[in-house]
């Protein structure tokens, strides 16, 4: 019921004297999450449009934009809308993590690979990342990457399990794929700990390898 022309524009401040964002500001975000929410995806757009218009650059206005486009079925231009804020100085990695699914529409698998190789290093506990190591399987499955497939489903797999959560089906059939895949191959499946902890220490070490997969790389002076 609240109209955001009726609130103030004007960034709020702390009684320590920082500033964070508006009244409208925070109007504009939130409606707009809201609306993605429940599936207005053509509302969400509209209004994260809206308050673009009034606080451009506003990375999260511009995030729902993208997020409203890719569910609406439009991943072209949801990747567009997203690509910019990598560069943004508030990205995270939950931004990596969006673009990646957005890219996997697209089938630029190479570049969601890496993205997601980004967005893993991150200072979150496993249980946070625990959609993107599912995530990850998938992309290394597609990429014929088998053993770093089956490391984050393991992974995935362990956290589940360390935390007392139900496998979704969707992991189950990732891991029966994976398994398919070793057999196509005539390969024979990795040996790994059990520990969540030591899965994720070698999981790390794709991440960082990952991170400037296909790059180019240039030598100069700072």
């Amino acid at each position: 019921k609240v109209k955001p022309a009726t609130l103030s524009a004007d960034q709020r401040t702390t009684p320590d004297g920082k500033t964070y964002m508006s009244e409208m500001e925070a109007w504009y975000i939130n409606a707009a999450h809201a609306y993605l929410e429940v599936g207005e995806y053509d509302k969400a757009h509209r209004v994260a449009q809206e308050g673009l218009a009034r606080f451009p650059d506003q990375l999260f206005l511009i995030r729902n934009a993208a997020k409203a486009l890719f569910h609406s079925g439009d991943a072209q231009a949801a990747a567009q809308t997203m690509r910019p804020l990598l560069n943004h100085p508030r990205c995270e990695w939950y931004v990596r993590s969006e673009l990646a699914q957005m890219e996997m529409a697209l089938e630029n698998w190479e570049e969601a690979y890496r993205l997601l190789c980004q967005a893993l290093q991150n200072r979150q506990s496993d249980q946070y990342k625990v959609g993107c190591f599912e995530t990850m399987a998938e992309v290394c499955l597609r990429l014929e990457k088998l053993e770093e497939a089956y490391l984050h489903v393991a992974l995935a797999k362990s956290v589940r399990a360390a935390a007392g959560w139900k496998l979704p089906d969707s992991l189950t059939r990732l891991d029966e794929d994976v398994q398919r895949a070793f057999q196509a191959a005539e390969k024979s499946l990795p040996d790994l700990p059990d520990e969540p902890a030591a899965l994720s220490r070698l999981c790390a070490n794709h991440w960082r390898e990952g991170t400037i997969a296909g790059l180019p790389r240039f030598r100069g002076r700072i």
